[in-house]
């Protein structure tokens, strides 16, 4: 029983490690593709679970444009793939938070 417990702890853990790597480096080819700054490359590595794309926002993406519509349609897919990598990150950090809690 505790054995398996262990092995699914280090499988959840192994997969929530997974997307956030994953994650980094998607947004981090955005921001090499829409900024040729190297220091949004660090800053897209450097900082996890979509904190890299909310600096982004607020200091390149809303001086830019004010309505999300504005974007060029393959932008916006872009955009739209990565907040949905940063919202499976949380939701695999709520699910292992959960394991944790949970009696």
């Amino acid at each position: 029983m505790v054995h398996n417990l262990w092995t699914e702890l280090y499988i959840v853990l192994l997969l929530l490690a997974a997307v956030v790597i994953i994650s980094q480096c998607y947004i981090t080819y955005l921001f090499h593709k829409y900024e040729q700054a190297k220091i949004w490359k660090v800053i897209g590595i450097l900082f996890p679970l979509g904190l890299n794309i909310y600096i982004y926002q607020i200091i390149k993406l809303e001086k830019r444009l004010n309505n999300f519509l504005q974007i060029a349609s393959m932008e916006r897919r872009d955009w739209r793939t990565a907040y949905l990598l940063v919202l499976a990150q949380y939701l695999l950090l709520f699910a292992v938070f959960g394991l944790f809690a949970s009696p």
